[in-house]
């Protein structure tokens, strides 16, 4: 899948929650912040690889990032 922006990549990360059982409270938690910063990371407009990848981890998830030619 080719991502364009953050609100794909966030739809994304929430059938994967739905898919594995897990809840955002949980990862929260797991985190030692509460739900509401969670949000706010997933809301941020410029989500860094940072962000992700550390809420994945929470998960057992990696984070694959691979570089495609456009086609013309």
């Amino acid at each position: 899948m080719i991502f364009d922006n953050n609100l794909q990549l966030k739809k994304e990360f929430n059938k994967l929650l739905i898919d594995t059982g897990n809840s955002k409270v949980n990862i929260a938690t797991e985190l030692e912040i509460s739900k509401q910063q969670l949000s706010n990371l997933l809301n941020k407009k410029n989500l860094s690889f940072m962000d992700m990848k550390r809420i994945l981890d929470v998960i057992g998830y990696d984070l694959e990032i691979g570089f495609k030619k456009k086609e013309n």
